[in-house]
């Protein structure tokens, strides 16, 4: 199994002092924060709920734990207090259950209890709790353990917000990059997003491969060109057998400058690796490195699969059964034959849905809502306006024809129809 791909925490502006540990952030979240108290004893409930209060705090107050489950559902408070005996369901099994439950956000729980015993407590802890206060209760030590988690909420907040600056960060690089290679070849580009879509489709069926590898994996297969950049353009419009001496030893440098390029970002440095990959060979004759088998990392075998399994559909035009010959041969040679197997999935997959669908080219004036596109729309200036796939919809239409009226383009659309 490859490595997890993580991001690396870092500060969208690049500098220190996030405000994680100020004061004035952990007031403004205290007055949003909604905490749920659960106590069936009328005198403890109201005393907790005034202390809730006046902390800054929203207090929702439930009888018992049946009660406290339903608000838990409508509200989903940040932090709960709750008695451990309680008529119905006891506050062991509510922490239990919300614990089990697929929350937004983390809930903070503290129980509340008579037994204080070593083995209860642990019990506790083990059933999901994050705090235990014993009952007679000290108005002192419940403030102190309450504030200790709105401590910790805040600081979650304050994460889950960095995490979200991050990952649009990540996504506009990604998709800066993607631009650069369309701008440079459109169809390179077009190439590179059906390869990190078929990729994907292996991924999913390969058991060595887990859902934390797959945006990897994507991300990989959309940037494998990006060193292609820096290769004139007579050279790359050449293919392999057109190619002299000095011209393949070029082309042959693009994996080493995509991963120069990419590992200038910390966070690309483990798509890098992966892009420099992509073109070795099961048999070890592929380069820059010549790895042979499992030497190569297996999302740049995927990869590697599903960038000749393009090349044969939209470049050499192969029809579907001499694509199934080329890619039986290339088995165990070429490309991994567990990957050849599940690639050989897809394309029958996508035989079969062929045979429900075809398309055809239509006028912009022509188009309906609804209507889904076969091929990539590009601009004018041969920047793609929308992707294959789309479902089109009334702003979509109106766009693609407000391009065309501005720039007298008069490409047509492929649209699938059913037949």
């Amino acid at each position: 199994m490859m490595a997890r791909f993580l991001l690396i925490p870092f500060s969208a502006n690049g500098k220190e002092g996030s405000g994680l540990w100020k004061d004035r952030h952990d007031t403004k979240i205290e007055r949003q924060m909604k905490i749920l108290v659960a106590e069936d004893d009328p005198g403890q409930r109201e005393m907790v709920s005034l202390l809730v209060g006046k902390l800054g705090c929203k207090a929702l107050t439930a009888k018992d734990g049946k009660q406290a489950w339903r608000i838990f559902q409508d509200e989903h408070p940040r932090l709960v207090l709750t008695d451990w005996r309680m008529p119905g369901m006891n506050g062991l099994d509510l922490c239990r259950r919300i614990r089990e439950a697929e929350a937004p956000r983390y809930t903070y729980l503290i129980v509340i209890s008579g037994q204080n015993t070593n083995r209860d407590i642990v019990r506790g802890l083990t059933g999901g709790i994050d705090d235990y206060v014993t009952k007679p209760i000290r108005v002192d030590e419940l403030r102190a353990r309450i504030k200790i988690g709105i401590r910790i909420v805040t600081l979650e907040n304050e994460l889950a917000s960095r995490y979200e600056t991050i990952r649009e960060n990540y996504v506009q690089t990604i998709r800066m990059f993607n631009n650069l290679i369309e701008v440079y070849d459109r169809d390179l580009g077009g190439h590179s997003r059906r390869a990190a879509d078929l990729s994907l489709e292996i991924a999913r069926r390969h058991p060595g491969i887990s859902d934390d590898d797959l945006e990897l994996i994507e991300t990989a297969a959309l940037l494998k060109e990006i060193g292609m950049i820096g290769l004139p353009a007579p050279v790359l419009a050449k293919s392999r057998v057109e190619r002299n001496g000095d011209e393949t030893a070029l082309y042959r440098t693009h994996p080493e400058m995509g991963e120069i390029i990419l590992n200038g970002i910390e966070y690309l440095k483990p798509v890098a690796a992966l892009v420099r990959a992509h073109h070795e060979q099961y048999n070890g004759l592929g380069f820059p490195d010549g790895l042979k088998g499992e030497e190569i990392p297996l999302p740049a075998r995927i990869i590697s699969a599903a960038t000749v399994y393009d090349n044969l559909i939209y470049r050499g035009g192969f029809d579907d059964e001499t694509v199934v010959q080329k890619l039986l041969k290339m088995r165990g040679f070429q490309l991994d034959p567990r990957v050849v197997g599940l690639l050989l999935e897809v394309h029958k997959t996508a035989v079969e849905e062929k045979r429900l669908n075809h398309y055809a080219a239509m006028a912009l004036t022509e188009l309906e809502v609804g209507m889904c596109l076969a091929r990539d729309f590009h601009g004018a200036t041969g920047a793609l306006l929308l992707p294959s796939g789309t479902r089109l919809n009334r702003i979509s239409i109106e766009k693609l024809r407000k391009h065309s009226d501005l720039t007298g383009l008069t490409e047509k659309a492929y649209v699938y129809r059913s037949p």
